[in-house]
C-alpha cells in the first residue's frame, strides 16, 4: 500500500492529507505549524493517529502516534504567502511608510489627523486649542486668516467688513480703532484735525472743518457771536469781535455813522444818534450852543447859530424887538433896548433930537390957539 502526502497552506498552518492512493480510504491527516516562505515551510510536524484498513475481515489496527522533527520543508504544489498579522493602515497607532503620524483615533482636531497628517493651519481642520477657524485657504483677507485666527479689527489684515487695519490702537491715526478711515465727523481727532465732535453742525464749538469756531471763520457760532462776515473789518456791519455794529460801539459803520465815540452822551461832539452834533440838531452841545431849537428860523429865541435870541445881535426876535442894529450906541435909530428912537423915549436921538427928557408936555401956542404936542426942540 503506498502512502501519499498532500500539503495545503492556509492562514499560517500548513495541512497535510495522507491517502493509500486508491478509492477514498483517507487513513489520517497531519499538519505542521511554521513561517512559510516562497520556498517551502520549516516546522513542527505532527501526525495524527490514523485508521488503516487493509481490505481483511479484521479489526482494525491502530498505529501508534508519532512525532517527528525535520529542518526540510515539504514542497507543495501551490504557491505560498508571507503573512505577519493584519495589514497596516491609518489609524492602528502604528506610524507606516507614507504616514506623518498615527495616534490611533479617528480624531480630526487633535495634532494627528484621521489622515494620519500632521495638523497644521491651512489643512481646513480647526486644531482644537490651538487654531480658533482653518478655511484650507491662503486667503489673507477672508474671515479666517492665514495664521488661522478669526479676523478681527486690529489684527494688522484688511478683513471682510473693514476700510482699513494698522494692528494698532491708536485711535488717533489715519486708521480708526474701529478699522475705518479716520475722517472729519467721525468723533475721532485724528491728523490734521483740532477737533472732532462727530456731528455736522457748524455753528457749535467744532466746525464742519475739525477747527475750533472762530470769529472770523464766517460760521456764526450759536449763543457766541452774533455775526461773523469773515473778516477783521471794524468799520462794516459785523466788528471784527463778531458783534452787530451798532452807536456807541467806538467803531464808526461806512454808511451808517458820522461818530462814534463810544458813549451815549448827547450833548457832546457826537450825538447818541452817531451823528456829529451841529446847530438845528436839538441837541445843546455843551460849551458850544447856547440853545438849540432844531428849526432854522432865526427871528425866533434862538438863532439860527444856537445863541440865545438878545437885542444887539442884529436879529430882529419876533414879537420882542422892534430894531436890532447889533450896537450898542443908544442915540442912533435904534435905541440899546432895541425900540425905534422916537422923541419922549428920554433919548436923544443924534441929529435927531434937541433934547428929549422921556416925558410928554404938550405946549399951547397961545398965538395960535392950539396945543401941540413936545417936538423935543429946545
Amino acid at each position: 500500500m503506498n502512502f501519499v502526502f498532500r500539503w495545503v497552506a492556509t492562514g499560517g498552518l500548513a495541512f497535510a492529507t495522507l491517502s493509500t492512493g486508491c478509492g477514498d480510504d483517507s487513513v489520517g491527516t497531519a499538519s505542521m505549524q511554521g513561517t512559510s516562505s516562497g520556498v517551502g515551510t520549516t516546522g513542527d510536524q505532527t501526525t495524527t493517529p490514523t485508521t488503516v484498513t487493509d481490505g481483511t475481515t479484521g479489526g482494525p489496527t491502530t498505529d501508534a502516534t508519532s512525532s517527528q522533527t525535520s529542518t526540510e520543508a515539504p514542497t507543495t504544489d501551490e504557491p505560498t504567502t508571507a503573512t505577519t498579522g493584519p495589514a497596516p493602515a491609518c489609524g492602528d497607532g502604528t506610524v507606516d511608510d507614507g504616514e506623518e503620524c498615527d495616534d490611533g483615533n479617528q480624531d480630526d482636531t487633535d495634532t494627528c489627523t484621521a489622515a494620519c497628517k500632521t495638523a497644521i493651519c491651512g489643512d481646513g481642520l480647526v486644531l482644537v486649542g490651538v487654531e480658533e477657524c482653518d478655511d484650507g485657504n491662503t486667503e489673507d483677507a477672508d474671515d479666517c486668516t492665514n495664521a488661522c485666527k478669526a479676523a478681527a479689527c486690529g489684527d494688522g489684515i484688511v478683513g471682510p467688513g473693514e476700510e482699513c487695519d494698522d494692528g494698532n490702537q491708536d485711535d488717533a491715526d489715519a486708521c480708526t480703532n474701529a478699522c475705518k478711515t479716520a475722517i472729519c465727523g467721525d468723533g475721532v481727532v485724528g491728523p490734521g484735525e483740532m477737533c472732532d465732535d462727530g456731528n455736522m453742525d457748524d455753528a457749535d464749538a467744532c466746525t464742519n472743518l475739525c477747527a475750533p469756531a472762530s470769529c472770523g471763520d464766517s460760521i456764526v457760532q450759536v449763543g457766541v457771536e452774533e455775526c461773523d462776515d469773515g473778516n477783521m473789518e471794524d468799520n462794516d456791519a459785523c466788528l471784527s469781535t463778531c458783534k452787530s455794529a451798532v452807536c456807541g460801539d467806538m467803531a464808526i459803520q461806512d454808511g451808517v455813522e458820522e461818530c462814534d465815540d463810544g458813549n451815549m452822551t448827547d450833548t457832546d461832539a457826537c450825538t447818541a444818534t452817531c451823528k456829529t452834533a451841529k446847530c438845528g440838531d436839538a441837541i445843546v452841545q455843551m460849551g458850544v450852543d447856547e440853545c438849540d431849537d432844531g428849526n432854522m428860523v432865526n427871528t425866533d429865541a434862538c438863532t439860527n447859530t444856537c445863541k440865545t435870541a438878545k437885542c444887539g445881535d442884529t436879529i430882529v426876535q419876533m414879537g420882542v424887538d422892534e430894531c436890532d442894529d447889533g450896537n450898542m450906541v443908544n442915540t442912533d435909530a435904534c435905541t440899546n433896548t432895541c425900540k425905534t428912537a422916537k422923541c419922549g423915549d428920554g433919548v436923544v436921538q443924534m441929529g435927531v433930537d434937541e433934547c428929549d427928557d422921556g416925558n410928554v408936555v404938550y405946549m399951547v401956542d397961545l398965538g395960535r390957539g392950539s396945543a401941540n404936542s413936545l417936538d423935543c426942540v429946545s
